[in-house]
């Protein structure tokens, strides 16, 4: 079983509508009311990654607190369709259910968002709950926690699963709250993590103090605070993998997986968790090797993007790999 924990929440995306004339790019959205189209979907870092375990296959437990709205309630029952288990989910009454704003430019790209997520950032709301996890499960082969958590629960979920010797996946969600795990001590303690260049820098620059814009070499200082295997994703270039040396004073290994061109691009919102799902996906349950779990992740990310859907309905392990998973 793996579990997931962190956030929830309702997503808006606004693709306003490209005009034929006058001003065009960044600049015509501002300080206006713009045509064009929203949609709304069930996200969350932690939510998506829970969501595309679920359609790939495998007992998958998501660690979330959810508003007592109607929002709420339906989030949980959208998981449950995908085969999610939800009895870790708290309500918290009177609470709002995390939700994101994004509005996309013309390429699909998010160009702002606003994310409301103080609910996730109560101190102790998670945590308790993946206690309870633990001792209802003996088979739990996995943790994956999201940035979203506030600096004493993301510490709290490390030394649990430190001292259980629990293999820890941990998506920094974005710059700003990347630097939460570098705060909370808690490096050590992680066997994968998934940044992007902007998240790889910010940490980073929390153990050095020295703004670097090396991935490499940022990736090498995160290793060695410990963190076992960086992934670190670059876009249309490649995805890059730094690992620990299996000898004591070698240097961490540095390898490239490149990224194939992209089609029929829709939306990137959402990629990176659909990438970082399926690595976990197929290091458990497909028991490959991290490369061959990164380029299965990358086949992953491909069909994210080509759907407007955050997690695409028709995501499945056969879209994926070549043969079933061996749960």
């Amino acid at each position: 079983r793996v579990a997931v924990v962190g956030v929830a929440a309702k997503d808006v995306y606004c693709y306003p509508t490209p005009r034929e004339s006058g001003v065009s790019g960044v600049s015509r959205l501002l300080r206006a009311s713009n045509p064009g189209v929203i949609r709304t979907a069930w996200g969350g870092v932690a939510r998506n990654i829970a969501e595309v375990l679920g359609r790939l296959g495998g007992p998958t437990s998501l660690v979330t607190v959810v508003g007592g709205d109607g929002s709420g309630k339906d989030l949980v029952e959208s998981l449950h369709r995908v085969g999610v288990d939800t009895t870790y989910v708290r309500t918290f009454e009177g609470g709002r259910t995390p939700s994101y704003v994004a509005t996309m430019d013309e390429e699909g790209d998010t160009l702002v968002a606003v994310a409301d997520m103080a609910l996730i950032e109560e101190p102790g709301i998670l945590p308790d709950a993946l206690e309870r996890l633990g001792e209802a499960s003996t088979a739990l082969k996995m943790v994956v926690l999201d940035g979203n958590l506030g600096v004493a629960d993301i510490r709290r979920v490390c030394l649990w699963c430190k001292s259980r010797g629990i293999p820890l996946f941990f998506e920094p969600t974005s710059p700003q709250k990347s630097r939460r795990i570098v705060e909370a001590e808690g490096l050590d303690a992680v066997h994968f993590m998934s940044p992007n260049s902007l998240e790889l820098q910010e940490m980073a620059e929390m153990i050095t103090g020295t703004r670097v814009t090396d991935d490499v070499a940022n990736a090498r200082q995160l290793v060695q605070k410990g963190v076992s295997r960086v992934i670190v994703t670059r876009g249309k270039e490649d995805v890059l993998l730094v690992s620990k040396s299996a000898k004591k004073s070698g240097k961490p290994s540095v390898k490239s997986i490149p990224v194939a061109p992209a089609v029929n691009v829709r939306s990137t919102s959402g990629a990176g968790d659909v990438l970082a799902a399926t690595i976990v996906h197929a290091l458990v349950y497909q028991n490959l090797s991290l490369a061959e779990a990164v380029d299965a992740g990358i086949r992953g990310a491909a069909l994210s993007i080509q759907s407007n859907d955050t997690v695409p309905g028709d995501l499945t392990s056969n879209a994926i790999f070549k043969t079933n998973a061996r749960l």
